[in-house]
């Protein structure tokens, strides 16, 4: 199998999540959040007919199915969000 000799990243950013660790003595018993971030490397032998790695329009998909995951139409941007802890 030929070595890749192409590379490229894409980075998505900006999805908010919450949590807290119930059990903790400290600062974490409370609920606090913080942003995720995921990139994705993509290798190749040889670009395609436009000269790319991948076609980033074609991440649609992806992209929908992260923002789906981390922010939904009940909870818009900046709304807070709860956790319980789990019941005995």
């Amino acid at each position: 199998m030929p070595t890749p000799a192409y590379s490229c990243s894409k980075t998505f950013s900006g999805y908010p999540c919450c949590h807290r660790q119930w059990r903790h003595q400290g600062h974490c018993r409370f609920v606090h959040g913080y942003s995720r971030s995921f990139s994705f490397w993509f290798r190749a032998t040889e670009l395609d007919d436009c000269g790319f790695v991948v076609d980033f329009s074609s991440l649609k998909q992806l992209e929908a199915r992260l923002a789906d995951q981390f922010v939904t139409p009940s909870s818009p941007p900046g709304a807070s969000c709860t956790t319980r802890a789990p019941s005995t």
